[in-house]
């Protein structure tokens, strides 16, 4: 599962990463850092398919040659751990990676953010979880 980002990340291949996020190795007033998790990365998107059916809070995503399966996403360390905890307690492995937010998506992250920090039940973390990540494919 997690040999493609392995090889790409060995090789030194850079992953493109859509519009939608801008990576940088720190924040700018203008860029926000946000926190994803994802399963794996994919050179055709059948296989992205058969990944993403794994999990049903799960998005995929087109980045430029590569197809990404999300299956979280924070901007907050707290809101991070309350989603990797309910992954966990489903036996879902993933890889953590900081992108960066352009300043039009800020609000929308922060509104998702307070609602997760004070969500309770793993069926609130996930489908708030399911809500942003869906967004992230709609930018």
């Amino acid at each position: 599962m997690f040999f493609p980002i392995f090889l790409a990340m060995i090789s030194g291949i850079s992953l493109a990463i859509p519009v939608f996020f801008q990576p940088t190795k720190k924040e700018t007033p203008e860029l926000l850092s946000i926190y994803v998790l994802q399963t794996g990365v994919f050179e055709n998107f059948q296989n992205a398919q058969e990944e993403q059916q794994k999990y049903t809070s799960s998005m995929i995503y087109y980045d430029e040659d590569v197809y990404r399966v999300l299956v979280g996403a924070s901007m907050s360390l707290e809101g991070l751990e309350k989603i990797k905890k309910t992954l966990q307690n489903q036996s879902i492995s993933y890889y953590e990676k900081t992108l960066m937010i352009k300043p039009e998506e800020t609000q929308m992250f922060k509104n998702y953010n307070v609602m997760l920090e004070k969500a309770q039940s793993e069926d609130a973390i996930l489908l708030l979880n399911h809500k942003i990540l869906e967004k992230m494919v709609e930018t």
